[in-house]
């Protein structure tokens, strides 16, 4: 029984007395959990089970499996199969011959079975266990002609590596799908022999084929041609060709590619780019002061967005079917022949005015020639030697002696043209110098809606129709 004690202050002391006890309350919600207490000390390791599997396991797969070829057997008993084949260094882990995993050697670049190969030169510090073929600044030739005889029947690509190759002898480029890259113009070729024909120092007989990004100095020679194409579906894009006679020249086969190539120092009038076939494009290059040829006969050819150098006489000579010169930039165009031609938004800049023409229409029939800027010639546009079926329209011809020039032709439609000299007036103009010239030849001609600013149009032609013009 609980005992209560109390003061009592007159006998000065505790006095114990029964305490009176109530029924028992209901029970206090549970307290929060104390920590946990430390870990205890771990028990002993239990026996090593089985590391195979039995025939009375088998079909519940205790144990360990391996792989073998397409199913699952049972492993072999104290094989540790996490630890790799032991192998010597430069192997790699693979397939042996057996179709076991080990350690195999590792595959080497070149020969016959490896479709790249690479080419350097000591001269520039390549080494031996970096290249598959190391030339050495002489006979430089004999190790690429290597290189591309070590290619597959089907091709395949060799990288010339940064180097002066110094060449007594032409590289060969003798069969199909081969692609021969350098590294722009780090890479250069050098010749050293005279050509007695136009063989090239790099010669292709083998269809598509790409030469890219390689560098040429030649000697300039009457023979010296920087690529010979003599195979069809060949490409040329990023080239470098410096002191030859011609650039790149193609034989009597089709579908060439010209593309983003640079010229230097051809030689006098030779051309940049030769061309004898057909359904070609040429585009993108930089013409120095040479030109683009495409010989008689050829045809389908598209010529665009080249840059010449007026000051040089750039020059494209055609003398084809289905030209189209389209887009190029400081060049002066010739159509000698032909049919089927357009002459499309060019720039057309003369090397020396009173000499010559920025645009020659002689003796093709069906040509096109529509917005194209022509500066500083003799004549801006000039039709002649039984040209016909000609459209000149929204062409600008500006300060040249004769805007439009038109002899020996028929039908011949001049329609939106600007022609003028200086700011137009007519103290501009000599008595030799004219807008619109209809020599005593030109016939059926309609020339309507030119803006012909300080001289009018001169006919001296035979039944020819002039309308809307102004000149004044």
């Amino acid at each position: 029984m609980p005992i209560l004690r109390i003061w009592d202050e007159e006998s000065q002391s505790y006095q114990e007395i029964a305490a009176l006890v109530g029924p028992q309350g209901p029970a206090g919600a549970d307290g929060a959990p104390g920590q946990d207490g430390a870990d205890g000390a771990p028990g002993e390791q239990g026996a090593a089970g089985p590391n195979e599997v039995s025939a009375s396991t088998a079909t519940s797969f205790n144990g360990l499996l391996k792989g073998n070829g397409s199913v699952v057997a049972q492993a072999v008993a104290g094989t540790d199969y996490l630890k790799p084949p032991t192998g010597t260094q430069g192997q790699l882990l693979g397939f042996t011959a057996d179709n076991t995993v080990g350690a195999v050697d590792m595959p080497v670049s070149g020969g016959k079975s490896y479709a790249t190969l690479v080419v350097g030169t000591s001269t520039s510090g390549h080494s031996e266990d970096k290249v598959d073929y190391l030339c050495d600044g002489t006979d430089d030739q004999v190790e690429i002609n290597a290189a591309i005889a070590s290619l597959a029947s089907s091709g395949g690509k060799i990288v010339i590596l940064d180097g002066d190759y110094n060449l007594t002898g032409r590289i060969s480029v003798n069969e199909d799908n081969i692609f021969l890259e350098g590294m722009g113009s780090s890479t250069t070729f050098h010749r050293e022999w005279d050509e007695t024909s136009k063989n090239g120092l790099i010669r292709i007989s083998g269809r598509n084929c790409i030469i890219k990004n390689i560098s040429t100095n030649g000697t300039r020679n009457q023979y010296d041609c920087g690529i010979y194409i003599g195979f069809p579906q060949c490409s040329v894009i990023g080239c470098n060709f410096n002191f030859h006679e011609t650039g790149i020249y193609t034989t009597s086969y089709y579908g060439h590619q010209i593309l983003q190539n640079t010229f230097f120092n051809i030689s006098g009038f030779a051309n940049a780019i030769d061309i004898n076939s057909s359904d070609s494009i040429i585009q993108n290059n930089m013409l120095g002061g040479a030109g683009i040829r495409v010989a008689e006969n050829y045809s389908n050819i598209l010529i665009t967005g080249n840059f010449g150098d007026s000051s040089q006489a750039s020059r494209i000579v055609t003398s084809g079917d289905c030209i189209r010169i389209i887009g190029n930039d400081g060049v002066e165009i010739s159509c000698y022949a032909g049919t089927g031609i357009v002459i499309q938004g060019n720039r057309c800049y003369s090397s020396s005015q009173g000499a010559t023409k920025t645009i020659l229409i002689d003796g093709a029939k069906d040509v096109s020639v529509v917005g194209n800027y022509c500066y500083g010639a003799n004549s801006g546009i000039q039709v002649w030697n039984s040209a016909e079926n000609i459209a000149i329209s929204s062409n600008s011809i500006i300060d040249n002696n004769i805007a439009i020039d038109v002899s020996a032709c028929k039908n011949c439609v001049i329609t939106g043209n600007v022609c003028l000299r200086g700011s137009g007036a007519s103290s501009d103009y000599t008595s030799n110098q004219y807008t619109i010239f209809l020599e005593n030849e030109a016939e059926n001609c309609l020339i309507s809606s030119n803006l012909i600013m300080g001289k009018n149009i001169v006919d001296n032609g035979t039944n020819n129709i002039k309308a809307n013009n102004k000149y004044n």
